[in-house]
């Protein structure tokens, strides 16, 4: 996670490049494998990443472009959670290191949608990719189904791609870390693991674990994990 200016700024540019109306971003759920508790390894929403940097499931945001306020929408972990997973952040806490000062449960985010709606502002999301995605917006937004990828804002997809296509100093860092310290790494393992009767199960076992190892390390020194 970059400082909260990062995830601040990227927000204002975006305001700048907008008329009216409000932003959605919907953060990705877990997706189950074969069953609920049973899922693939979770990735966060690139976009939802990019302006509000938490990497967990079930989040999403309100960005309203008149006023510059967002909201992010959350909930907090439940003692089973807790007993599950272990001790995690308050959503508030999270919201702080980014930069957002208002947060509401998950179930807020239906209703206020509709109230900027009732009051005429225009709702602006990006195509969804994900077909969890589409029935949510096709529910926030009441849109039909077949609807949802015709209403998606060619304003914001143009501001978004404006802005992601130049990279800032701090995702040069992360690119030029992953390159030197990662990669090369992994690739070096790997090599040195490239024997007669190895499988290739194998050389790609040593660079995935690399890898995760790698990333594993950096997050816990540089993102504040409890």
């Amino acid at each position: 996670m970059f400082p909260p200016e990062v995830y601040i700024n990227r927000r204002k540019s975006l305001i700048k490049r907008m008329d009216k109306g409000i932003v959605l971003f919907l953060g990705n759920k877990e997706v189950a494998m074969n069953y609920q508790a049973n899922s693939h390894p979770f990735r966060q929403d690139s976009s939802f990443l990019y302006y509000f940097g938490i990497d967990m499931p079930d989040l999403a945001a309100i960005i309203d472009i008149e006023n510059g306020n967002g909201i992010l929408y959350g909930n907090d972990p439940s003692m089973e959670d807790i007993i599950w997973v272990g001790k995690q952040e308050k959503l508030a806490i999270q919201a702080d290191r980014i930069g957002i000062q208002q947060t509401k449960p998950l179930k807020y985010l239906d209703g206020d949608i509709c109230k900027a709606i009732a009051r005429r502002k225009k709702v602006h999301y990006l195509p969804p990719y994900r077909e969890q995605q589409r029935l949510q917006i096709a529910d926030y937004c009441n849109l039909k189904y077949d609807e949802v990828d015709r209403n998606v804002s060619d304003q914001l997809i143009q501001a978004v791609v404006a802005q992601r296509s130049v990279k800032d100093r701090f995702e040069l860092q992360d690119m030029e870390h992953t390159m030197t310290e990662i990669t090369c790494e992994a690739y070096f393992q790997s090599v040195q693991n490239i024997k007669p009767g190895k499988s290739e199960y194998d050389v790609a076992g040593t660079f995935e674990g690399v890898v995760l190892n790698r990333v594993i390390i950096f997050n816990l020194l540089h993102c504040n994990i409890p």
